[in-house]
């Protein structure tokens, strides 16, 4: 074993944050079909005993994102944790987007049960729901026989949401920022069972509040850590794509127009071959035109010439020069 200078060793935490920050994507949904989420990317979804319903949908901040839309009450939106499993005796990280309409009763958290039937399935886990007369929005975790009550959340608001899952105490705590901010404790509670076996799973459900409010909850971009806590924000996490910006450096450029023009009128599972949005503004999986245009609306005078080989033109030549010109380009490439 190679031994490290404590003085490297010092360094080398400061630099990382720490040791252990070993985040693996579970899902983001961005590569799923719109529509019911059952059968997509892992996920099961489960019927007969409320009117649930878990879809793949816009992004209401964003349509060129994708979220997990839920509605209604009492069924289940169940992924396996995979690799990704909490063993007994060892604590994990759970990261996730979240954002719900008022009064709502959003569930999300973990459990020791591959295909989780219920309430009663779960171990670890937080809600963005009510509590008091008249009911307010609540922050809360699991504490045991009930819940930790914490702050209100904003309606119709996207925050980063952390849960600690501690599976050799059984304890579970829960962490919130909005944006690019720093982690804040709410609080922590215990599992609500305890239990001796590995968290397996991750299972999304709705209480009665959210169905009678009509609530819409959004949840996205799963992310585990299995190696212990982890208050980092996942890279990319936290920033909103530029529109136009297939390889999301955070630059609309040449190298945008590149990847549409080589997967042009071809089907895409990944958005950053140049997927950026389709006839109904949601990205559709297809490259065509609706992709080109958005690049074009979004990318300066001087790329969008460049891309075509024109000489730079005066902006109100550029749009009929730019659609002529596309079309003989892609014509050119597919001879």
């Amino acid at each position: 074993m190679k031994l490290i200078k404590p003085a490297i060793a010092v360094l080398l935490v400061l630099a990382t944050g720490h040791l252990h920050a070993q985040w693996s994507p579970l899902s983001d949904f961005e590569t799923l079909n719109l529509g019911p989420v059952g059968g997509q990317g892992g996920w099961t979804t489960t019927t007969g005993t409320g009117n649930a319903a878990y879809a793949v949908a816009a992004d209401p901040a964003n349509p060129a994102n994708k979220a997990l839309l839920a509605t209604g009450f009492n069924e289940n939106a169940y992924i396996p944790l995979g690799a990704s499993a909490i063993a007994d005796g060892t604590t994990g990280t759970l990261f996730f987007r979240m954002r719900t309409s008022d009064l709502s009763d959003l569930v999300f958290g973990s459990s020791d049960v591959a295909a989780p039937a219920g309430f009663g399935d779960y171990e670890g886990y937080m809600v963005m729901g009510v509590n008091g007369a008249p009911a307010v929005n609540t922050w809360k975790v699991r504490a045991g026989a009930g819940f930790a009550n914490f702050e209100a959340y904003a309606a119709d608001t996207w925050y980063n949401v952390w849960v600690v899952l501690d599976n050799a105490a059984d304890t579970n705590s829960l962490y919130i920022s909005q944006g690019s901010g720093a982690a804040t404790l709410l609080g922590s509670g215990a599992f609500r069972n305890g239990t001796a076996d590995p968290l397996v799973s991750l299972n999304l459900r709705m209480g009665a509040s959210h169905n009678t409010n009509n609530a819409q909850g959004y949840l996205d971009d799963i992310y585990v850590d299995k190696s212990g806590q982890n208050l980092a924000i996942p890279s990319g996490i936290g920033s909103v794509a530029l529109p136009g910006d297939v390889n999301l450096n955070g630059v609309v450029d040449i190298n945008d127009y590149f990847l549409i023009r080589d997967h042009f009128r071809q089907a895409v599972a990944d958005p950053k071959l140049g997927d950026l949005t389709g006839p109904s503004s949601v990205r559709d999986g297809i490259v065509d035109f609706y992709d080109f245009a958005e690049w074009k609306a979004n990318a300066p005078p001087q790329a969008v010439a460049l891309a075509l080989g024109l000489p730079v033109p005066e902006p109100g030549s550029l749009t009929l020069l730019v659609g002529t010109a596309f079309v003989l380009a892609i014509r050119r490439r597919s001879r």
